[in-house]
């Protein structure tokens, strides 16, 4: 019996030293951590942000302490709203029959005519303004991964918010280091992808009731 329960005690250890090095491992070559937020009352009982590595598409869960050890300079609890090194970038696809959007943010043709236009503008106050590469970024991502004649404007599908004649497509937050122009993470509710050579890739869903709070981009980015 006692050599049993020393086999499978064993047979755990090892599997948890497994695990631990595969996540060291991990951190030692991720892209970015992505910092997960839980708030409000659906997360009363879960802790306040979840960190995940990512290398590519693959991603997995790290706890806190490693981050810091592998990140000193991460503040773990930092709002991205006062972040200095980021830009942040509210844009949302828009389609209006008539042409007319009203909007106050800027207007950026797609080549779709004036039915279908793009919207985006800082997110943060630390955000620059958008760039002409920025912008043709985010341009040629749409392009590439809208399929426009796909929509199907009527009562209950096709649009994310409706505001008298004007439909709202999608809409989502794209993050990106300061200088840089082309490439950007998305945050999208409820996935978190990578905007790279103008093509949409996910990274991962957001886990459980969580959002993306915030990414720390690493020197491999």
């Amino acid at each position: 019996m006692k050599s049993r329960m020393r086999k499978l005690l064993s047979c755990i250890a090892a599997i948890l030293i497994v695990i631990c090095l595969f996540k060291v491992t991990f951190l030692a070559a991720d892209n970015m951590v992505i910092r997960f937020d839980f708030t409000g009352l659906d997360n009363l009982f879960h802790p306040d942000h979840s960190y995940y590595a990512v290398i590519g598409s693959s991603s997995t869960y790290v706890p806190a302490w490693a981050v810091k050890l592998f990140y000193p300079d991460f503040d773990l609890e930092q709002s991205e709203y006062d972040d200095p090194d980021n830009d942040r970038y509210y844009a949302s696809i828009l389609y209006s029959p008539n042409g007319v959007t009203g909007v106050k943010t800027p207007v950026y043709d797609i080549g779709r005519g004036n039915e279908f236009v793009v919207t985006a503008h800082e997110w943060t106050k630390e955000s620059a303004p958008m760039s002409p590469e920025r912008i043709e970024l985010l341009r040629n991502m749409i392009m590439d991964n809208y399929d426009f004649d796909d929509y199907f404007i009527d009562d209950d599908e096709g649009w994310v918010f409706k505001t008298g004649d004007r439909y709202g497509l999608d809409g989502f937050v794209m993050i990106m280091p300061k200088g840089v122009d082309d490439r950007a993470v998305l945050d999208a509710d409820d996935r978190v992808c990578l905007i790279k050579k103008g093509r949409l890739s996910k990274i991962m869903n957001c886990p459980g009731r969580g959002r993306c709070g915030f990414v720390y981009f690493t020197d491999r980015w």
